[in-house]
């Protein structure tokens, strides 16, 4: 309990860092890469989509503009699994992903990934703020110069993924 009031703490302390004026902002692609880390913490996936000793398989293409920030992260660990990046180019590719990071350059082929995606325990997050938020589990953007991200919760469950209360508290919307 103890370590997950830390890491709240330090999400809470991201969160400020990305709203206040300092002389060395963090960059906005850094600041991304703490936040789906962060979402992987507070994000509880069923047993049977992670076998034990597995890593939490994070997914996005290699031309992402995340991908350098989102791959520094595999020297991290959550919940004492490390996080692994995988790279993907077509839906196929997705098979074995805990979290997917979609982008703008997802938008046109969304509908057909998605059908695929159905019954998957995954945690699609999309850094495209012109995407219809209602498909994404967490959807973040940058509103007024501040990053806030939504959850929809009711696609959580859908997708048997528990995203914590604290989590929920943080988020700019909650569907």
């Amino acid at each position: 309990m103890k370590y997950i009031g830390a890491t709240f703490t330090i999400f809470a302390e991201l969160l400020w860092l990305g709203t206040t004026a300092f002389a060395q902002p963090v960059p906005e692609l850094d600041l991304k890469a703490a936040y789906v880390y962060n979402f992987a913490i507070f994000t509880e996936w069923p047993p049977e989509s992670m076998p034990h000793g597995s890593p939490i398989n994070i997914c996005l293409r290699g031309d992402n503009a995340m991908h350098a920030a989102v791959t520094a992260l595999t020297a991290k660990t959550v919940k004492g699994r490390r996080l692994a990046i995988k790279p993907w180019q077509a839906p196929d590719d997705l098979q074995g992903c805990h979290m997917v990071i979609f982008d703008a350059g997802d938008r046109a082929r969304w509908n057909t990934i998605k059908g695929g995606l159905a019954g998957a325990s995954l945690l699609t997050v999309s850094d495209d703020a012109d995407a219809a938020t209602s498909d994404f589990i967490i959807t973040m953007r940058l509103d007024n110069g501040r990053l806030t991200f939504s959850v929809n919760n009711t696609a959580a469950r859908q997708a048997r993924l528990l995203v914590s209360a604290k989590l929920l508290r943080l988020a700019k919307e909650v569907k």
